[in-house]
Formats: structure tokens, sequence, C-alpha cells
């Protein structure tokens, strides 16, 4: 199945990039978040692989409207997706977006992977397996203890997109630990997989973000040796919550 997975993965980041080299329109949704045919076209391929690979499996995804929770606290297992995640991202050529794929059972993730078309990059994540980055052709497995604390030069993540004043408080509360604190901005969930790979300590997230945002990278991590934790709770994130959206949470 997973490599089945990372096929039409790659496939479709073939798709996208050739809508990424072209102009092409970009359109709103009512949270006016931008929303592009690359979205779209992404969506549908992925759907399409899944009705083959797994038809009775359900699907949460960005890009649908997703079954009411009535229905879906009955799933044992489902997939999660973000078909083009970093839209803004794609809208401005930074290069930093990605096709976000988790399985997720009994709310927790079991197999992520992330690829990040125009890096040619990809990642994926499985319970019992571990975690891997594709680099040159060559599949690496990364493992990586969470040490952000007892550190004294810590690397943080933060986003292109949504700065915030709390990730400066956080920032700020290392520096008069004596640490020294730097600091790497990227887009997506490439974000995740700096955490999963050791590029970066730590990534306090305080601003709204969805699960199909994080439940890929979620996983990689996890499978990795290092944690995501909610904030407030100091627990592990849940999936396929009534509210699919998630709260504060820490990647280290």
């Amino acid at each position: 199945m997973i490599s089945q997975i990372k096929q039409c993965v790659e496939k479709i980041g073939e798709k996208l990039m050739e809508i990424y080299r072209q102009p092409f329109d970009v359109s709103y949704k009512s949270d006016k978040s931008p929303l592009t045919i690359a979205d779209n076209l992404a969506n549908q391929m992925l759907l399409e692989m899944f009705s083959e690979i797994t038809p009775d499996i359900p699907v949460i995804s960005e890009e649908i409207i997703n079954t009411a929770f009535d229905v879906r606290k009955n799933w044992s297992k489902c997939w999660i997706i973000d078909p083009l995640d970093g839209t803004k991202e794609f809208v401005k050529h930074t290069d930093e977006f990605t096709i976000n794929i988790a399985l997720v059972e009994q709310g927790k993730p079991i197999f992520g992977l992330i690829y990040a078309p125009a890096l040619q990059k990809m990642y994926y994540g499985e319970k019992g397996n571990g975690s891997f980055v594709l680099e040159d052709g060559v599949w690496k497995r990364i493992f990586c203890k969470s040490t952000y604390e007892t550190q004294s030069v810590v690397t943080i993540a933060t986003s292109r997109s949504h700065p915030s004043y709390e990730v400066n408080t956080f920032m700020k509360r290392l520096l008069r630990q004596g640490k020294k604190v730097n600091t790497l901005e990227m887009g997506s969930s490439l974000k995740l997989c700096l955490v999963a790979d050791g590029s970066v300590d730590v990534y306090p997230r305080y601003g709204t973000t969805m699960e199909w945002d994080i439940a890929a990278g979620h996983a990689i991590i996890e499978f990795a040796g290092r944690k995501v934790l909610d904030i407030k709770t100091n627990t592990p994130l849940v999936y396929n919550k009534e509210n699919l959206e998630n709260p504060y949470f820490i990647a280290f």
C-alpha cells in the first residue's frame, strides 16, 4: 500500500509542478484562504487513489464537505489529507508547499507521508517501522530524541505566513533561561518535517491549524522519536474530533 501511495503522490507532484510553472488563477474561500486549480486536482487524484487501494477506509480532506461527526465518530480508521498544504506558498512561488497524507486509527496517527514536489523531498513515518526521508533517491532513517529543554542553543521553526505574539513570548522565555535562540522560517507542513529530522529543535504553534495540516507530520515526528503535544494539556493531539480544528500545540 505504501509503495502505491508514494507512486501516486509523485504523479500528483508532477501535475502540481506543471501548474506551478504556468500562470494560474487564484480564488478565495470564505475564510479568505486561497484556492487554485492545483488544490482541486490533487484532491481529486488522491480520492481516486484511496477509492482503489482502500475503498473501505473513509477520507477527511480539506477540499471536501466532510461527513458529520455523528457518522465519523464510529470510524475506527480514516485517512486525513491536505491535497495542497501551503497554498499561499504555492501562489507566492516559495517552493514550500506539500501534499499531506495521514492514516489515523482510534484518533491516533499510524502512518504519515509528506511530499514537497518543488523541493523533490518526501518524508514518511509508519507505526512499528520508523520515519524516513527520501534525499537524492535514497531513503534514510531519521530518529531524533526531543531535547530542546536541555540544550543551550535552540532552533525554533516559525511560520512564514502566520507570525504570532505567543511565539515571540516563547522565544523570550528561552532567552531568559540563558539559551541562545535561532529561528528558521518555513511554510506548510515542512516545519513538522524539520522537527522530525532534527533540523530544528522545537515548533510552537499558537495559531489556527486543522487536522489535515498536522496529522501526517505528527506521525512522522512521533515515529522519529519526538512529540506533538497540546500546549495546555501536555497530551498528544488526537484526530477525527467533532471539531477538526487543532488546539495550540508544540512539536519537539
